[in-house]
């Protein structure tokens, strides 16, 4: 499949999803938080519930509408701050070297140490009842980390570079030599891990609310593929059709980050 293709139809289907969570309030046929009680478990075709009931009455197709939502809140909300953090800290620390590299990486190497998703895990079950934004704040505490190491062996390859050393000859103070002459040229790497990040912070996401800690002020996928999972023999479609969405947007996050990374890096073809 050539470069166009991938990200054309990741692109696509991204991009549904990401449209699809955006206007949930406007589109999805009821509310969240609502609930048909007199219709629990009503299967796919029913009248007012095209796609059917979970067992407590909520409207599949509302449901899968509002976890678009939050699909798309957690993975660009944690990849932003993510990579805002580690990129700062990936340039002082590759620019600057010397005590300020060993204290900045020994600190990244500590964070990269704990298994991610065990320590967001952690912290979202001791808040007790998590919200979206503690989930958010979670996957950030270590998926800053790799965008600091990438950055830092990026910038120390930048910095002895010829149009770097002109301008600090001319007087370039360090901070215009940090975000206007380096971090230009990291940014290429920096999109494509970005993009496989958006992916791994919406399947974290998911696999917390499976295992029943995910965020309690919002419909997730990984919360309705659990409890299709638990009904499957009665109701099969609920399970399908949320983890069919999950991977439709894993699937359409990763052609577009793949295809970028062929695109910025003509040695990769």
């Amino acid at each position: 499949m050539s470069v166009r293709v991938r990200l054309s139809v990741g692109a696509l289907l991204a991009g549904a999803i990401l449209l699809t969570g955006l206007l949930a309030p406007w589109i999805a046929p009821y509310p969240q938080g609502h609930r048909d009680a007199a219709r629990p478990l009503a299967p796919t075709g029913t009248s007012g519930h095209w796609l059917g009931t979970t067992e407590d009455g909520t409207d599949v197709l509302s449901a899968l509408c509002h976890g678009a939502g939050v699909a798309a809140i957690v993975g660009l909300a944690t990849v932003i701050v993510s990579v805002g953090a580690g990129t700062a800290l990936g340039l002082v620390a590759g620019y600057t070297g010397g005590l300020v590299d060993v204290i900045l990486m020994r600190l990244t190497e500590i964070f990269l140490a704990f298994p991610g998703f065990l320590l967001a895990l952690l912290v979202v079950f001791a808040v007790g009842e998590p919200s979206l934004l503690a989930v958010v704040v979670a996957l950030n505490l270590t998926g800053w980390a790799g965008f600091a190491r990438l950055v830092r062996a990026q910038a120390m390859t930048l910095r002895d570079r010829d149009f770097v050393l002109a301008s600090r000859a001319l007087g370039a103070s360090t901070p215009r030599l940090l975000f206007v002459h380096l971090l230009p040229n990291v940014l290429g790497p920096v999109l494509v891990q970005a993009t496989f990040g958006v992916g791994n912070a919406i399947l974290a996401e998911a696999s917390l609310s499976y295992l029943g800690v995910g965020p309690e002020d919002a419909t997730s996928w990984g919360a309705l593929l659990e409890e299709g999972a638990v009904l499957f023999l009665k109701t099969p479609s609920l399970a399908l059709l949320s983890g069919g969405a999950l991977l439709v947007t894993i699937i359409g996050v990763n052609l577009v980050g793949d295809a970028l990374r062929d695109r910025l890096d003509p040695r990769s073809l």
